[in-house]
């Protein structure tokens, strides 16, 4: 599978090598370019233009710090929503607040992308081994057609419910 990620810091980066390791192609972009060279050692493929890395995955995720991280990758006519194709999902992997997951949800409906939330619990240590869990919202569809790959990269994943309306 053609997977976007962004977000590339020690939990990120640890589940982008599972995701490697599992056969899938990874497109990745981070602010710090540094910290994708053993990624890309392993076959993962840099794009600094983020609406591309969009156009290119069949599912994008973010594994990024907080809740205006999130927006200024995501959103936006630069954005990676801007590039990403009906039909594909979008996985955002950090912290975030419901404000954020309702304007996400939104943009992604109105290119009819799927966005889920899969709210991590565990270490780096735990993103490594590929046993963190995943407490995961939004339209029980998208989860079930996420489900197997997020079970690639997870102990324990969790359908949670909806995410925010706006």
């Amino acid at each position: 599978m053609k997977i976007g990620f962004v977000g590339l810091g020690n939990m990120g980066n640890a589940i982008a090598v599972n995701l490697i390791k599992a056969g899938h192609q990874l497109f990745i972009n981070d602010l710090a370019r540094e910290l994708q060279s053993n990624l890309e050692i392993q076959g993962a493929r840099w794009r600094d233009d983020l609406a591309k890395l969009g156009s290119e995955a069949e599912v994008v995720f973010t594994a990024l710090p907080g809740p205006a991280e999130v927006a200024a990758v995501m959103l936006g006519d630069q954005g990676v929503l801007a590039g990403m194709k009906a039909g594909t999902c979008y996985i955002d992997l950090g912290a975030n607040d419901d404000t954020t997951l309702a304007k996400l949800a939104a943009a992604g409906d109105a290119r009819g992308v799927r966005v889920l939330h899969a709210a991590m619990t565990g270490g780096v240590g735990n993103a490594r081994d590929g046993s963190v869990a995943l407490d995961v919202r939004g339209d029980a569809a998208a989860f079930d057609a996420c489900a197997p790959l997020l079970r690639q990269l997870a102990g324990a994943v969790a359908h949670r419910g909806p995410l925010p309306a706006g």
